[in-house]
């Protein structure tokens, strides 16, 4: 199904997951429905596609790698501890 297709059929369902993924990472949905779109189109032209071990994990690799350029802040110890998650 292309993609244009399923944003009509899916038009709420693709609404609620951009609003969520706005209150998740505190950025503007302009920045976060181009990464949507594509995740999606990938998702959806590879129904019937095999994918060899090799090209999945150049996938990831390129995958990550764009990643890495959106200067996210890292989190320190206390905030992943244990204790700043489940308390006392």
């Amino acid at each position: 199904m292309p993609y244009n297709d399923f944003k009509n059929v899916h038009k709420e369902e693709l609404e609620a997951i951009l609003a969520i993924l706005t209150q998740l990472t505190c950025r503007p949905i302009e920045q976060i429905e181009p990464h949507l779109k594509t995740m999606l189109q990938h998702l959806l032209g590879s129904e019937n596609q095999e994918i060899v071990p090799t090209q999945r994990s150049q996938a990831f690799q390129e995958w990550v790698t764009s990643h890495q350029a959106m200067n996210l802040p890292v989190l320190s110890d206390e905030a992943i501890s244990r204790e700043s998650i489940y308390g006392e």
